[in-house]
């Protein structure tokens, strides 16, 4: 009978088994950071989407003389993509709900202020568990230029809420 050479043999179920701990332990330790860390860069994303909205509604008001209404009025300055393209007649007023293409983000503006006055919320969807704590919101008043803008888990512990923006006070 002829013998395999040592050389040539493979691994033993032991060695096998404890490679696969260990590469699942290194998983178990690193996964977490990666996603908080790509939740983050998607905040990022949206803080950026919401700094444009504000300087969109104030291109608006210079022009036009007036606040802008919905979403087509500030597509009309600077596209306003959506998940179905740029934002247009069909997605309503500003205060209806429109979900940007990258990382699922839904940006409406509030109802709580009016006018010249504005407050965006911008939440994760599905706005569940530790992503909902990922939101932002962002105010600015176009009648004096002021605005604030507080990103959930880095500004505020937690939720960011309309009561953490000081545009107003």
């Amino acid at each position: 009978m002829l013998k395999t050479p040592k050389s040539c043999q493979g691994f033993t179920l032991t060695e096998v088994l404890i490679t696969t701990l260990i590469v699942g332990i290194l998983a178990s330790i690193a996964l977490p950071s990666y996603f908080r860390q790509f939740q983050t860069t998607c905040q990022a994303e949206v803080v950026s989407k919401l700094s444009l909205l504000a300087s969109s509604a104030s291109a608006y008001k210079d022009i036009y003389g007036t606040a802008p209404l919905n979403w087509e009025d500030l597509s009309n300055m600077n596209a306003v993509m959506t998940t179905t393209g740029p934002a247009d007649a069909d997605d309503g007023p500003l205060t209806t709900e429109i979900t940007i293409p990258s990382c699922d983000y839904a940006i409406s503006r509030s109802s709580e202020k009016t006018g010249e006055k504005f407050i965006f919320n911008a939440v994760p969807t599905p706005n569940t568990g530790e992503k909902a704590a990922f939101n932002v919101v962002s105010c600015f008043d176009l009648s004096n230029g002021a605005s604030d803008l507080k990103r959930g888990n880095k500004d505020v512990e937690g939720v960011a809420e309309n009561g953490n923006l000081t545009c107003w006070k």
